[in-house]
């Protein structure tokens, strides 16, 4: 293989690297926004409702699971309505 086309491979390999770190940093940007959204509806709860962190964790997946919602949807009603 010549010099040029060793070049030209690293680089598509490199680039599909930066590619896919680039895809999991938005994946995990993403999550981290959800877990920060949930951790906030489950402050609320606790304070509106007088919840344990557990009583109120409990109650988002139930919510979820009555409604065929994620959490992290009904996390964000709960911040939107309040």
């Amino acid at each position: 293989m010549s010099e040029a086309a060793e070049e030209s491979q690293s680089r598509a390999a490199l680039w599909t690297e930066l590619t896919e770190a680039r895809a999991r940093l938005r994946e995990l940007e993403v999550a981290n926004d959800t877990t920060r959204r949930i951790d906030i509806a489950v402050g609320m709860l606790m304070a509106r409702r007088r919840y344990s962190e557990a009583q109120a964790r409990g109650a988002l997946q139930q919510m979820s699971l009555g409604s065929q919602r994620m959490i992290r949807d009904i996390a964000e009603e709960i911040i939107r309505t309040a």
